[in-house]
């Protein structure tokens, strides 16, 4: 009886190094990798662009256009990578310097300045495949809480304009657009980039092409504590320790 009750306890002590086993395999096998959290790039493009670029000599020319997006994560997205389309960056394979803002949303509009920690400056990009598609990696992850609308902006830093391609169909609001110009010029504050601002070939309103690569966690969280587990091989051998115990038990019997 006393053999028997301790061969039980050995299948249940088994039993349970078998499902941490599993379990550890599990979390270990999560994935893990940057995935394409919002994209708008598979949107048939209109065939026009539009202007959005930082210049400074002699007079600052400060031209850029914005784009809105839902995060849709309760826990929020880890934002790594934007990638836009345009026909303007260098050739396939060459860099490009650039900045890379968001912002909160505010009634609409792009909130006036970005969202701290979440502005790049001076990022050198570079250009992937035949269609203009440019990858703006940042050097730190910018953090979006989940449930909110929040917009994105790319520029280029040279003096000659990028137009950042656009599309007829717009999801969520239309793309917007402003230019600090150091002469005052139109649509300085935000303003609806086809109707107020007249860029991008004007009415109708239209969406930017560009998509968000991250995490659908907070990629910032705290390591979770690790733990000593068996490999497989110290398993084997428990598996084969206990059989041994069994069979004696057995013949003493």
């Amino acid at each position: 009886m006393k053999n028997c009750l301790m061969i039980k306890k050995m299948i249940l002590v088994l039993f349970l190094l078998l499902a941490f086993v599993q379990t550890q395999a599990n979390v270990n096998n999560r994935a893990d990798d940057p995935i394409v959290l919002y994209s708008q790039l598979d949107n048939t493009p209109r065939g026009s662009g539009v202007p959005s670029y930082y210049f400074n000599f002699k007079g600052s020319i400060d031209q850029q256009a914005a784009d809105d997006f839902l995060v849709t994560s309760p826990s929020g997205w880890s934002i790594e990578e934007v990638r836009v389309i345009s026909g303007s960056i260098n050739e396939r394979g060459s860099d490009d310097t650039v900045n890379v803002a968001f912002f909160s949303d505010n009634g609409g509009l792009p909130s006036v300045t970005p969202i701290t920690g979440c502005s790049y400056s001076g990022l050198q990009g570079y250009s992937i495949g035949s269609n203009g598609e440019f990858v703006a990696e940042l050097p730190e992850v910018c953090f979006l809480a989940g449930g909110n609308k929040y917009w994105v902006s790319i520029q280029r830093i040279d003096s000659t304009p990028v137009l950042i391609a656009n599309t007829n169909t717009v999801n969520n609001s239309p793309s917007v657009w402003r230019q600090r110009n150091s002469d005052g010029a139109a649509c300085f504050n935000w303003g609806n980039a086809a109707l107020e601002c007249n860029v991008g070939g004007g009415a109708p309103s239209f969406d930017l092409l560009f998509s968000l690569i991250g995490r659908g966690e907070i990629v910032a969280a705290p390591s979770p504590v690790t733990v000593p587990m068996l490999n497989w091989f110290g398993l084997l051998l428990m598996v084969l320790m206990l059989t041994l115990i069994t069979r004696r038990s057995l013949l003493n019997k």
